[in-house]
């Protein structure tokens, strides 16, 4: 299997686990890598470097909450956008996160989360 296969399969998985796993074991396979501050926006410098600026979405799922803590982040309602940055990736591919939207009494926090598999992975 060469490293493109390697890295499709990977993508897969990923998305798999996205769109599959029950809501309340989804942040066990997260870690944060970013948070976006919604009021300022991205300098000229941040976006390229950026994992939310170079963002490009697959899949969306809603996450319910009665006013609790979920990703880190206090609401009720969370969307949560699967997809790929260009930032994250090798040689041969982008790599995989989740963008998380939460609104929490007129505040609105943007969060990057990578999968916590990478992690481990020797490039």
């Amino acid at each position: 299997m060469n490293d493109m296969q390697i890295e499709r399969n990977k993508h897969h998985t990923h998305l798999s686990l996205f769109l599959n796993t029950v809501d309340k074991e989804l942040p066990w396979l997260l870690k944060e890598d970013e948070e976006f501050n919604g009021n300022e926006g991205f300098t000229v410098g941040d976006y390229t470097s950026s994992s939310f600026g170079s963002f490009h979405p697959e899949a969306v799922r809603m996450v319910l909450q009665e006013d609790d803590y979920y990703l880190g982040y206090r609401a009720n309602h969370f969307v949560l956008i699967f997809g790929q940055a260009e930032v994250l990736g090798g040689s041969h591919s982008w790599g995989d996160c989740v963008v998380c939207l939460a609104n929490h009494k007129g505040g609105l926090c943007v969060s990057v989360f990578t999968f916590k598999d990478d992690e481990t992975e020797v490039s």
